[in-house]
């Protein structure tokens, strides 16, 4: 019998998305860099999901191995919380240099969730501060089928007993087998948090 201790699967969650995770700077009218919220690496040429509030701060840079990035817009739809950028480097990369692999995060199954399952959250200034708690609720709404009339509930909101700044903004909701389930929204305006499932995200 192998005995797994939650510590142990943490830390093996925490090092698989690690590399994923990245946290954005903004250049204000003033020059001074500003936090501008998390991303997440969901493909190995560079496709970032984030907290598509994020986009209207300005032009999100990040570094990464010592090399800058910004990030491109590639959608920002009215519908949702989240928005597609990809990652590009700030100076071109000299003619014949291998292009960048990046590490992107894997995507869990919903269906599986359970109130009372350890939530992870990569997030903070750096994109590295680890907060811990639980998924304390899960909303759904039903969906029906035009055609065939089949009902159909998903999960449309992951509420987590941590509370974050905008700093966390766009940060991922990790399980204990590492994998990502969904993505912190903040609404300073109104002072609200939620938790965007990973299907907004693959849509």
């Amino acid at each position: 019998t192998i005995v797994v201790k939650d510590e142990d699967l943490l830390v093996a969650a925490i090092e698989r998305n690690n590399k994923s995770v990245v946290s954005f700077r903004v250049v204000g009218d003033d020059g001074e860099a500003r936090l501008a919220g998390i991303g997440t690496i969901v493909s190995a040429d560079g496709l970032v999901i984030t907290d598509k509030a994020n986009f209207g701060s300005g032009i999100l840079t990040t570094t990464i191995g010592g090399t800058k990035y910004l990030l491109e817009v590639v959608s920002n739809e009215k519908e949702g919380s989240l928005g597609l950028g990809r990652l590009t480097l700030v100076s071109p990369a000299a003619s014949g240099t291998p292009p960048v692999s990046f590490t992107p995060i894997t995507f869990g199954d919903l269906s599986t969730l359970k109130v009372g399952q350890t939530a992870i959250v990569l997030g903070g200034r750096d994109g590295k501060t680890i907060t811990t708690g639980l998924i304390t609720g899960l909303d759904t709404r039903t969906i029906t089928d035009k055609d065939t009339k089949v009902e159909t509930k998903t999960i449309s909101n992951i509420n987590l007993s941590q509370m974050f700044g905008m700093s966390s903004n766009g940060a991922p909701i990790i399980t204990l087998n590492g994998l990502v389930v969904g993505f912190v929204s903040i609404d300073e305006g109104v002072g609200s948090q939620s938790g965007v499932p990973s299907t907004e995200a693959k849509r």
